[in-house]
């Protein structure tokens, strides 16, 4: 979920269980009309990703894919043009992250991949950098 103005957008997920698949859906959430429109889809479907806004963009960042795997595919939106093209791929794949905006930058914290059958949890935080479309590793967390 991200805000760009004053519309809301949710961007992709998953389908209800048991036939859980990732969606590439996007809907914008109109507050004055009460009403959900949906707009261009993401080229990838993914689920249980982070959302971050930035310079009027709406950014889609790593997730789990169809296929249960996890993603380092990152996307922007463009709202004036009602598209999404493809960003530099995260480096570290991750489902369940945060992400947040902070001056220039994107930063992605935390997540967790599927491991065989274990969770490894990620210590490792990322900083996008829209200017130079590159990601840079940033102190990690101690736990």
């Amino acid at each position: 979920m991200g805000t760009l103005g004053d519309k809301i957008y949710a961007v992709g997920g998953n389908s209800p269980y048991p036939n859980t698949v990732a969606l590439s859906s996007v809907e914008r959430y109109d507050a004055t009309a009460n009403s959900w429109t949906a707009v261009a889809s993401t080229s990838a479907a993914r689920g249980l990703h982070a959302v971050a806004v930035l310079g009027g963009y709406l950014y889609a960042i790593a997730g789990q894919n169809t296929g249960g795997g996890r993603t380092s595919l990152v996307e922007k939106y463009d709202p004036s043009a009602n598209s999404w093209s493809s960003v530099a791929s995260i480096p570290t794949a991750r489902m369940y992250a945060a992400a947040a905006a902070l001056g220039d930058y994107i930063y992605v914290i935390g997540g967790f991949t599927w491991s065989g059958s274990a969770y490894v949890y990620h210590t490792t935080n990322e900083r996008y950098d829209p200017s130079a479309n590159s990601w840079s590793t940033v102190a990690s967390m101690g736990t």
